[in-house]
This record gives structure tokens, sequence and C-alpha cells, in this order.
């Protein structure tokens, strides 16, 4: 664990003759990475609960991540565009972070925190008397002592480094400004009046980092450090920031965290980029469709999907609101790599493209990914984002320059979706601490659907009587929902109500059944005695089991049913079995919909998703049906066909086209720009419906091929036979290589 064997991996665009081009990985052992995982999954409790790591650092947080750091600065930057105030940004790169950072500044954050004694011993042995070497050809180079810098390549690492770098966070909270961290990546932003005072703010903020830099090891790289100066101005004249005889440049745009902002926050500059980027990744969907390539259609829309989709998905919801004329620099790409990935003419329209892909337009996934953010921000773990998304909703003027938060917010309410903002705390309680005696799952043994109700009755009285006579009480929750709404009701075993309630029209079950759950426990807690919470919701129970569901309700319920262990249980019972207190939970349940309720505002993040997933899906059928082409006759619900697997390229390319309706003995030439072709046998304009169905040259291959079927309704279908039968019928016409 003490020595470690690192693999050098080749940073991009860099000369391969110098050692800096490198980056070394420790190459460490099965067994070291599991209990590394574990004492780091500890230690992340601990800092987290406590609240000693700042909310500015969003870096291996668990639910957090480089879009909550760019969503709270892309607002900064709205509000201050839209009440046309001057922002300066100063950003920071630290010259080798890891491989300087003083092992002694963790083992101090940690002393300060009072870690406990075990762990810290465990830290300090870890970190302390490190050696490496490095393996060549095969050959070992001489051992050499560790005496500074963080080991990378451990799961561990990237904790001791943001507990060490969380002593910058807290020297930038002594200024009146802002400030973003990711790992080593520092940006600070103010608004303000005039250059020279922030860059006074900015000299006292570096001065009081090189003192820490000192103690610390870690140093900032100034030739590396930029400031740009965002506001409306077209002419703003552009000043270099001089610290200790060093220029930090002030740039015209500026890339943070992967997404470039320029002056004006058109986004102009990312688009450029991304093209550039897409264009590079285009040329790996051009080699896999290339002529003698044999891959199936699926497999290539998927790796469109991850190659170009992907790249184009982060941050979307931020630079998307660029203006469309910027937002093309994206699209053809895009198109292309559809186009490609289908094997379709290249005249093919875009919208059949999509469709006969399955993949979502621009617009339609800029919009998708907006109404994405909205259970982070209605639900987020960072009291930063909190803040920012509770002032845009209680700000009544409107922005010239909306927001992604403003821009979600907005849509949340065009889908129905009312949420009170809550920020989510961590685990009160080691979630790993969750005894299993507290789950009762004896009724599991027999499988639903060979068990009687009458065993499953039986079974169940004699467990309620042993827990009787052991002095527990039974309370009963069940969960409903109808078309317009949710409903959960929490009684007792004679049919007394303790709780009942609605939820909002997008709720599931699921979200129900844990929230009558949820708010059975807190009945035990509030109430002496022992408590045997019974629901017949079995994703309801292996969701409280499973540590990695981090759901709001599920993560609060687990904290309770571990604190007060001793005086609550949960069991799982089947429903509609003929227990009396399940009946009574049921009916109680549907009974809600009939009388005045309150509304409770719990929900879980995949029923949102959900019904983003409907309004996108409804949204684009509206659009769907003013589409005006044939394709639409041969894809009426707009979805994605499913070629068999034992289809050949070759068949599935014609097949394709002659759905998509372009072809290249019928388009052709539209590229060469000359008339509409004319068939030669009848004199008639030259269509995919004229070959198919009309043309009296193939009648008796159509004949003998089709019988009575009609060609064009083979098109509907992707199913082996039609394919196999339309790719015939084309060689047997002597088309193959004009389609």
């Amino acid at each position: 664990m003490l020595e470690k064997r690192p693999y050098c991996t080749y940073k991009p665009n860099k000369p391969l003759d110098k050692v800096s081009s490198f980056r070394p990985i420790s190459l460490l052992s099965c067994v070291s990475k599991v209990l590394e995982k574990i004492i780091a999954k500890r230690i992340m409790w601990f800092v987290l609960k406590n609240q000693h790591i700042s909310n500015n650092q969003v870096a291996f947080k668990a639910g957090q991540g480089t879009i909550d750091a760019l969503l709270h600065f892309e607002l900064y930057l709205a509000t201050a565009l839209s009440y046309k105030n001057h922002t300066e940004v100063l950003s920071l790169d630290f010259e080798k972070a890891f491989d300087r950072i003083g092992v002694h500044v963790v083992l101090r954050q940690l002393n300060k925190w009072r870690v406990g004694k075990k762990v810290y011993a465990f830290v300090k042995s870890f970190l302390t008397k490190r050696t490496f070497r490095v393996k060549i050809n095969g050959k070992y180079s001489d051992r050499t002592s560790l005496y500074n810098g963080i080991p990378q390549g451990s799961p561990i690492s990237v904790v001791f480094f943001i507990i060490a770098f969380d002593e910058i966070s807290k020297i930038l909270q002594k200024y009146q400004l802002h400030h973003s961290i990711y790992a080593d990546d520092v940006l600070i932003f103010s608004k303000n009046n005039g250059l020279l005072e922030s860059q006074h703010k900015f000299s006292k903020i570096l001065d009081d980092i090189a003192v820490w830099s000192e103690g610390s090891g870690a140093s900032i790289s100034y030739e590396k450090c930029n400031i740009i100066h965002i506001c409306r101005k077209k002419n703003y004249p552009d000043y270099d920031f001089i610290y200790n005889n060093v220029v930090i440049k002030n740039v015209k745009q500026l890339k943070i965290l992967g997404i470039t902002f320029n002056k004006t926050l058109n986004f102009k500059q990312h688009c450029l980029d991304l093209r550039k980027k897409l264009n590079s990744r285009l040329n790996i969907i051009k080699y896999l469709t290339s002529k003698n390539s044999r891959i199936h259609t699926e497999s290539l829309i998927n790796v469109t999907r991850s190659l170009i989709l992907g790249v184009i998905d982060y941050g979307l919801s931020i630079y998307g609101q660029c203006a469309k004329t910027t937002r093309r620099l994206v699209i053809t790409s895009y198109h292309t790599a559809i186009r490609r990935s289908l094997r379709a003419f290249p005249t093919t329209p875009i919208k059949n493209l999509l469709a006969e892909s399955g993949l979502p337009s621009i617009d339609e996934r800029f919009k998708q990914s907006t109404l994405r953010l909205i259970p982070k921000l209605y639900l987020t773990k960072n009291s930063i984002l909190h803040k920012d998304v509770k002032n845009v909703i209680t700000k009544k003027r409107v922005m010239k320059r909306p927001s992604a938060i403003f821009n979600a917010l907005q849509q949340a309410k065009e889908i129905d979706i009312f949420c009170k903002p809550t920020i989510k705390r961590a685990n009160l309680v080691p979630p790993w601490k969750l005894p299993n005696t507290i789950f009762i799952t004896k009724l599991l043994d027999y499988p639903k659907q060979s068990t009687n109700s009458i065993i499953y009755k039986e079974t169940f009285l004699d467990i309620r009587d042993q827990l009787k006579k052991d002095g527990w009480k039974l309370i009963f929750t069940d969960g409903s929902k109808i078309s317009h709404s949710s409903s959960f009701a929490v009684v007792t075993e004679e049919g007394n109500i303790i709780t009942k309630g609605l939820l909002f029209s997008y709720n599931s079950v699921f979200a129900a059944e844990l929230t009558a759950i949820n708010v059975a426990i807190k009945h035990a807690v509030a109430n002496k005695g022992k408590y045997v919470i019974c629901t017949d919701s079995m994703s309801s129970i292996k969701s409280l089991q499973n540590l990695r569901n981090e759901e709001s309700l599920v993560e609060h319920s687990r904290d309770m049913l571990i604190k007060y262990f001793s005086k609550i249980k949960v069991m799982w019972i089947p429903g509609h079995c003929g227990i009396r207190g399940n009946e009574h939970a049921d009916s109680a349940a549907k009974e809600v919909y009939e009388s005045p309720s309150i509304c409770f505002g719990s929900f879980v993040k995949s029923d949102i998703i959900r019904q983003v997933n409907v309004y996108m899906r409804g949204l684009t059928m509206s659009n769907w049906q003013t589409h005006n082409h044939i394709y639409k006759l041969y894809n009426q619900n707009c979805c994605k066909p499913v070629f068999p697997a034992s289809s050949t390229t070759d068949q599935q390319k014609i097949f394709t086209r002659l759905r998509l309706g372009h072809t290249k003995i019928t388009h052709e030439h539209l590229l060469k720009r000359e008339p509409s072709p004319i068939c030669l046998e009848c004199k008639c304009s030259l269509s995919i419906n004229h070959i198919l169905e009309f043309c009296p040259k193939y009648c008796n291959v159509r004949l003998n091929m089709f019988r009575n079927k009609k060609p064009t309704d083979l098109l509907k279908n992707c199913n082996l036979e039609n394919i196999e039968t339309i790719y015939k019928y084309i060689y047997q016409c002597k088309l193959l290589q004009q389609i």
C-alpha cells in the first residue's frame, strides 16, 4: 500500500520527448482499493455531516459536480448583464497541485476537525513514508521516497485533496467576493464599477494565497492564470492585471469547467470549439460507416449517441440559450453523424433522419436538458445553489438575459411541477450501520405466485401474535394512484386513520408508498411504544436496504430507522390477501380522493424525469403531426425501428433508404442540380412508390415477390421477412446500385 508503481499516461497535444508530457497513475492492488474506498466513504460522511468542507467546493461530492458551479456562475453573470453591471472574473491555475500539496496540510485539517484517532492514524500511515518506482520495458527503476503530494490513482486521494484545498475557500470567504472551486480549479468573480477596484481585491487575495502556498507546498502558476471582463459594452478597454511583475492576461474568452465564456456571454466561441471537437469525432463515425463496413445500424446509432450527442449534452442547458445561428455551428456535425449512421442518402430530410434514428433534435435536447435540471434545483445538496433557486423564485423583476435556472423553473410550471425548494442534508447517522434486524421479511419465503392467500394470512397472524407478546404495535401503510393524483394512508390494525394525504399528479405509487412509510416512522418516533410498520411495497423496502439509493425520502427514513432501531421495524406483507390492516390502509388511501385532504410536497427524482419524458414525447408527436412527408405513412408514431440482428447491413441500408423516401435513383438530381428523373418505361415521375407499386417494367417481379400484398405496406414493419422480401425485389429489379 505504501509503494506506488506508476503507469505513465500521455497528455494529449504535448511533446513526446518531455517527461512533463506524461501523467503518472498509480497501479494499486484490488485489496488496497477496497480498503481505501471504505475509509474514503467514512471520512466523506464525517466531513459532510459536520459541514467541514465549504459548499463552494463541488468536486467529488455525491450529487454535486461541475454543473452546480456552472449554474451558479452563469446565474451570477446573467443577473449582472440584466442590471448592466460589470463583472471581473479571475481564474487561478495551481501548478501540479496534486503532486505538491503537503501531507501535513491534510493531517492539520483532520486534526482540527477532530476526526477519530484510528482514522487519523490510518491517514498518517497512508500518507507518510511512501515510495514509488517506475516500470519501463519490463524493468523497474530504483525506489524513490515521496515526501510531498497526494498519491494519484487511489480512491481516497481525491478526498484528501479537497480536504487540504478547503483552506483556499476559507481564505476567499474573508473577502466580499464570490468564488467556485472544483478540485484545484478556482474561479473568483465580482461585480464592480471599475477594473482598479477589482484588481486591488484580487491582489490582496493573491497575497494571502501566496502566504498559504509557502506553508502548504502548492503554488499558483501566474502565467496560466487569466482574467476576463464581462459586460454589455462592445468596446470596453482591456487591461492586463500585473501582480508581482507578472502579467495576468485579460482574455476575450475563458474556458471554465469545459464551457467557454466570452465577454458578451453569447457562447459563440464555445460552439466553435465544440464544432472542432465534433468534427474530429465525426471521423470515427465516417470510418465505421465506410463502404466495406458491416456494423449494425443499431450499434452505429449508439456510437453516435455516445460520441456526438454525449459531447453536445454537457452544459447544453447553459450554452443552449445562444442564438439559433450560433447553435447551427453544432447542428451540422450532429446531423451528418446521424445520416452516416443510418447510411441514408445525403438529401434525406432532417426530420426523417431524427425519427428513424430515435435521436432528438438539438432544440428538443436543449429543452429536455433544461427540464432535467428541475430535480437538482428543487432538491439540491448544495446550499449555494439552493439559495440561487430561492432568489430566482422570489425575484419579481424579469431579467433581460434569463439564466438556465430561471428557464428551468419557468418550464417546470408549464408541465405542472410545483415543489418547494429544499436542501438535502447529509446523512445524520452512518448509513452502513443499518441493521438487518429492522426488516421483517419472513413472508417473502412464500412465493406470491404459488402461495394461497390463506397461508399468507395464517403466517402473518402467527408473526403478529408473537410481536404483540413482545410489546410491539402494528401500523399499516399503503399508496394509491389514479390518473390525476396520488394518495397514501397510514392506519392502525383496527382501521383508525393516523394520517392520510394527497401527492402531486406526477407522483407514482412508489413515491406514495415511500411517503406513507416516512410519515409512519415520524408517528412512531413521536409516540411512546414500539412499532412495526407493515407495507406491501417490496420496492420501498429494497430502496431502504440499498445504501446507494440517495432519494431524499429514502435517506430520511433510513436515518430515523437507524437512530430508533430499538423501537421501529418494517415488515413486508402481501397485498390483497385478506390481512385486515392492509385492507383498511388500501381503502383509506383510495378514499382520500373523495374528501378534502392535505397535499404533501414530497417527490422522487424518477417521477419528475418520467413527467419530463412524457412531456417531451407529447411535444415530439405534436411536431410530427405537422410533418408532411410520405415517410410519415411508414412511421406514424415517430418511433425508432428495431432491425433484426440477423439482417445484413446491405439489407438494412436498402430498407432504410426506401422507408426514408430518398434514394440515388430518385433524388440524385438534387445534388447535380438537374431536372427531376422520369421513368423511361411509362414517362411518369420516378419515385419510391412508382418503383415498388406501379412501374410496369417490374410487374412480373412484383407479382412473384408480393402476391396480393401492397409493397409499401412492408416498409411499415421492420421484421426480417419484410426486409428480405424488399431486398430480393430490388435485387431482382437490378436496382441495388441505384438505391
